[in-house]
């Protein structure tokens, strides 16, 4: 697979993550405003948390790969 088309891939799945992220932002906003603190917590700790750090994983793999591929280029 090409430098170019693994970032795109990359750029995908943060896209999704990304989405992933802002719905269940929204759903620990709503179980806020109804005062159920437990499922907050439990939103922040099974949800928000792991999906933050997929996203900084994909964005570390995509930048990378950005890295060789400037890295190929300049040594052409």
């Amino acid at each position: 697979m090409s430098n170019t088309r693994q970032i795109l891939y990359y750029a995908d799945l943060i896209s999704e993550k990304i989405d992933l992220h802002a719905d269940t932002f929204i759903k620990r906003i709503e179980a806020m405003k109804k005062g159920d603190m437990q499922t907050v917590e439990f939103i922040e700790k099974m949800m928000v948390e792991p999906l933050e750090k997929q996203i900084s994983y994909l964005v570390k793999k995509a930048s990378t790969i950005g890295r060789k591929e400037e890295h190929v280029r300049r040594n052409k």
